[in-house]
């Protein structure tokens, strides 16, 4: 089924406001994903950072709910039984929810099989990397994810890049993204989605997409200036 969904609109129409990053600290959950207690949690948390923790994961879903995801390599991963641990988290997370934005941190140095899996995070940190390099990282994730046009440029090159999806399909997604946030509606992207004759993968990211990102957006935790 082809559905024409006429002129592409810019993605300028969404406005881009300035995020407080000091208020928006406390509304963008951060998970961390390791086998020991976070030693950083409570100084991070004195900073105003929203930190919430998991020993492991047991499904990928489990990670839906937090635009920002710290894990660890050694010790988690068991459900999966592979031999690269977290760092298949890393992976097996950015397939499911290609917006959101990974820091991979440990205490270990690696083999070269594992650059691959490095490369699938946003950025790495060594378990004893100081508060104020922690604070930077956190700031610019926050500064990223707390913008639904920033999280949708993650998703768009995503969509191109790995889903290799043709560019008219991706314009036509990012129209029915532009209309559903300028009306705070997300059945507007998700009905369209369902007429491009996606693969049931690609969709079912796009549908994960949808409803993380309106959670937010319909929970105040999101800036979304709309212009006309």
């Amino acid at each position: 089924m082809f559905l024409h969904l006429g002129t592409p609109k810019p993605l300028s129409q969404l406005a881009t406001t300035p995020v407080s990053i000091s208020s928006a600290r406390s509304k963008l959950k951060i998970l961390v994903i390791d086998d020991q207690p976070f030693i950083l949690k409570e100084v991070l948390a004195s900073h105003g950072y929203a930190i919430h923790e998991m020993r492991d994961i047991s499904a990928i879903e489990l990670v839906a709910g937090y635009p920002i995801v710290v894990c660890d390599i050694k010790g988690v991963g068991a459900t999966f039984h592979t031999k690269h641990e977290g760092a298949h988290l890393f992976r097996e997370i950015r397939r499911a929810f290609p917006e959101k934005y990974i820091v991979a941190f440990t205490g270990f140095r690696f083999d070269a099989t594992y650059n691959e899996y490095f490369r699938v995070a946003d950025v790495s940190l060594k378990k004893d990397t100081d508060t104020e390099a922690w604070v930077k990282v956190l700031d610019e994730a926050i500064g990223i994810m707390a913008e639904p046009k920033h999280r949708w440029l993650r998703m768009r090159r995503f969509l191109l890049e790995e889903a290799r999806l043709e560019l008219w399909t991706v314009l036509q997604i990012e129209t029915a993204f532009i209309e559903a946030v300028s009306a705070r509606d997300k059945n507007k992207l998700l009905s369209p989605i369902k007429g491009f004759g996606l693969p049931d993968e690609t969709r079912h990211m796009l549908t994960n997409f949808a409803g993380s990102l309106f959670t937010d957006i319909l929970g105040g935790l999101l800036s979304a200036a709309i212009t006309s």
